[in-house]
């Protein structure tokens, strides 16, 4: 329950425009907080990019990461 609580607030403080999904910008920010100077940033955008797309079909209108996504990735 602890962890669920705490995936919870972080995808909360992430989703910066209330979209219940995290898009490019978010992500980016999001790595780049993570990855700091070990990466640059042509990759992590590369990395926002793959993490957005990942599993949506329209291109053009990704559906980001949704909070589903996000908890289960944090496990």
């Amino acid at each position: 329950m602890f962890v669920y609580a705490v995936v919870s607030v972080a995808f909360r403080c992430l989703d910066v425009y209330n979209a219940g999904s995290l898009h490019y910008a978010e992500l980016f920010h999001f790595y780049k907080l993570l990855f700091g100077d070990a990466l640059d940033d042509d990759f992590i955008l590369q990395l926002a990019a793959a993490a957005v797309l990942r599993g949506s079909s329209d291109i053009e209108n990704p559906v980001g990461v949704t909070f589903k996504d996000f908890d289960q990735a944090s496990v």
